[in-house]
C-alpha cells in the first residue's frame, strides 16, 4: 500500500487546470493483483468489508469513480465501486489496476462527492472457537444435545452463544436484509432473505440467463433455497455435528465391549465421533462462528423446475456419470460467475454461490466458469478449504 495518501477537498480543489483534460466520466478497470479496498484514501482507513474481505483480487472489475489525482501517476487513489460498494483503492503507475475502457494514463478523473463513511462492522477476525479441542469445549460449554430422534440430517441441539460472540459475528442488520423477490428465471423459497447486494446480483443473474436461452436448461430456473442465515443458526449447526462427537466418544469411554457385535458398534461409533467431530475438515462447513452466510454473501442455488414442488436437478454433491446434472451445473456456474453478475462457487460444493467476495480461480477452494466444471467436477460436498 505504498503511495496511498490521504487528500481532502481542498487538495482536490487545488488541482492545475493545466492537467491532462477530464474524461468522459466514470469507466471500467480491472486489477491485476490483490490491493486493499478501504473507506478513505488513507493507508490507515478502515477497510469497507471485514475480514477475510479486505481486499480485492484479480481479475476483479470495478468502477472508477473519481480520482485524487491523474491516473496511473504516483500517489493517485481512486475511489471505486465494486459489488454495489464504494471504497478506495490505490490507482497510481504500480497499483495493478487498468483501465477497460476509458482514460489512458495521466487522464484527470472528475472527482465527485465522496459517499457516506459505512456503517462499522463489528466483524470478526476469528471463529468463536478454532481446532477441535477449543470448539469442543465451547460447543459442550454453550449447546445441550438431545439424542432423542437422531437421525442422519437431524438438528438435535440447542446452543445460546455468549453475546459478544454474536457481536463479532457482524454480518447485515436487519433493516439490510430482504425478502428475495419473484423473478422470471431466478426463483427463491418464500422465507429467503438476501441483501440488497446480493438481490442485485440475483437480477443481474436473471437477466444474463434471459439472454442466453441457447445455453440454460428450457424450463427450468436457478432456484435459491436460501441466502443469509443468522450466525447462531449458523454455530449451532457446526455444534450440533461436534456435540454428536462428544455423545459418542462418551457413550464409550471407560467401557469395553464384550462382544463382537459390541466391538464393530464401538468402531463404527469412533469412526463417525472424529469424522463429524471436525467438520471443518470433513463436513465442508467452517468452525463455529461467522460465514459467507451469515455475513449476507453466500447462496444455496440449484437448478429446478418449479411447480407444486420443487424438483431441482442439481445439489451440494455432483455425479460424475450424470450428465444432465453435469450440464445444468455448467449452465448454472456461467449464469452466476460471469463478469457481469460477479458471482464466485465453491469449487468442493456445487450449491454454494458467493457475491461480494474476491476469492476467485487464483484461490483454492472458489471457482468461476468455466473451470468450476472443467475441473472441479464431480463435487463431493465435504472437503473443505
Amino acid at each position: 500500500m505504498v503511495g496511498l495518501v490521504a487528500m481532502g477537498a481542498a487538495a482536490l480543489a487545488s488541482q492545475s487546470s493545466a492537467q491532462a483534460q477530464p474524461s468522459s466520466g466514470p469507466f471500467e478497470a480491472e486489477l491485476t493483483k490483490s490491493l486493499g479496498f478501504r473507506t478513505g484514501a488513507a493507508v490507515t482507513s478502515p477497510f469497507v468489508l471485514p475480514k477475510p474481505d479486505n481486499y480485492l483480487d484479480a481479475p476483479a472489475r470495478v468502477r472508477v469513480i473519481s480520482s485524487t489525482g491523474t491516473f496511473l501517476a504516483p500517489g493517485a487513489v481512486c475511489l471505486v465501486e465494486y459489488a454495489g460498494k464504494r471504497g478506495y483503492l490505490r490507482c497510481d503507475d504500480a497499483s495493478g489496476l487498468k483501465a477497460i475502457a476509458g482514460p489512458q494514463p495521466g487522464t484527470v478523473v472528475p472527482p465527485v462527492a465522496p459517499p457516506a463513511t459505512p456503517r462499522p462492522r463489528n466483524a470478526s477476525n476469528r471463529q468463536f472457537c478454532e481446532g477441535e479441542a477449543e470448539c469442543k469445549a465451547f460447543c459442550a460449554a454453550n449447546c445441550k444435545l438431545d439424542v432423542r430422534g437422531w437421525a442422519e440430517g437431524t438438528m438435535n441441539s440447542t446452543c445460546s452463544f455468549p453475546a459478544d460472540a454474536i457481536t463479532r459475528a457482524g454480518g447485515p442488520l436487519p433493516n439490510e436484509l430482504a425478502r428475495i423477490p419473484a423473478m422470471t428465471y431466478v426463483k427463491a423459497r418464500s422465507d429467503a432473505e438476501a441483501t440488497t447486494e446480493v438481490i442485485e446480483a440475483l437480477r443481474r443473474a436473471d437477466a444474463y440467463i434471459a439472454g442466453h436461452q441457447s445455453t440454460w436448461p428450457a424450463g427450468y430456473v436457478a432456484y435459491v433455497n436460501n441466502c443469509y442465515r443468522p450466525p447462531v443458526e449458523e454455530a449451532t449447526r457446526e455444534c450440533d455435528f461436534i456435540m454428536k462427537s462428544i455423545h459418542l466418544e462418551n457413550k464409550w469411554k471407560g467401557r469395553t465391549p464384550t462382544s463382537p457385535k459390541e466391538i464393530a458398534e464401538r468402531d463404527a461409533n469412533l469412526k463417525l465421533a472424529r469424522f463429524i467431530g471436525n467438520p471443518n475438515d470433513n463436513l465442508g462447513l467452517t468452525w463455529p462462528g461467522p460465514s459467507p452466510h451469515s455475513r449476507g454473501q453466500g447462496c444455496d442455488i440449484v437448478v429446478a423446475k418449479v411447480g407444486r414442488s420443487v424438483e431441482p436437478t442439481t445439489s451440494c454433491k455432483t455425479s460424475a456419470g450424470n450428465e444432465q446434472q453435469r450440464l445444468h451445473s455448467k449452465a448454472l456456474d456461467e449464469a452466476l460467475t460471469n463478469d457481469v453478475v460477479r458471482g464466485v462457487r465453491l469449487n468442493y460444493e456445487a450449491w454454494h454461490y458467493e457475491f461480494g467476495r474476491y476469492e476467485l480461480a487464483n484461490k483454492s477452494c472458489r471457482c468461476v466458469a468455466p473451470a468450476c466444471n472443467e475441473k472441479h467436477y464431480p463435487t463431493n460436498c465435504k472437503d473443505g478449504c
